[in-house]
């Protein structure tokens, strides 16, 4: 009888510890294409905007930036970056973009390598791409700043980024 009680037992445990990972992998999913969903939402929310209300577009994206360059915290900085990640294909916000990372970079660089430790790697990817090949400030100068933090272990992912850039 209790042999029997205990397999019982065993088979029950193995049953919730069954539900507890389906359930897991349920809320899982779901987060995963809310975020999709929420990504497109933001994706035509900034393109509408552009094209619907080309003031009030740029108002908001002078408004991140302003708010990103304070560097109060890393997030302002990277919410500033996922709008970049989010529009693609118009050479206007491009060189807009190019333009204030290569300024918060010379500026504040340490500001802007700790908030690229958080970001993801497809933003980070993103970001020193367009330090890799700077319109407004000389390559020289980016160069010199990288070498700077060149030896610091918390940023030699993002280093190395920017050396393979550079070097192809």
């Amino acid at each position: 009888m209790r042999n029997r009680c205990t397999a019982e037992m065993k088979k029950n445990t193995s049953l919730i510890y069954i539900a507890i990972i389906f359930l897991s992998l349920l809320v899982l999913n779901i987060s995963i294409a809310a975020t999709n969903v929420s990504a497109n939402e933001q994706i035509d929310k900034y393109r509408s905007l552009y094209k619907n209300d080309y003031d009030k577009f740029w108002s908001l994206m002078w408004s991140k930036r302003n708010e990103a360059f304070k560097c109060k915290n890393t997030n302002s900085v990277i919410d500033f970056i996922e709008i970049d990640s989010l529009i693609k294909g118009n050479a206007e916000i491009a060189e807009f973009f190019a333009e204030q990372y290569e300024e918060l970079f010379v500026n504040s660089p340490e500001c802007l390598l700790k908030a690229l430790l958080r970001a993801n790697r497809g933003q980070r990817e993103i970001v020193v791409n367009s330090l890799s090949l700077p319109i407004f400030t000389s390559p020289e100068k980016i160069r010199g700043i990288f070498e700077k933090y060149r030896d610091k272990n918390e940023y030699k992912e993002i280093i190395e980024i920017y050396q393979k850039n550079v070097s192809n």
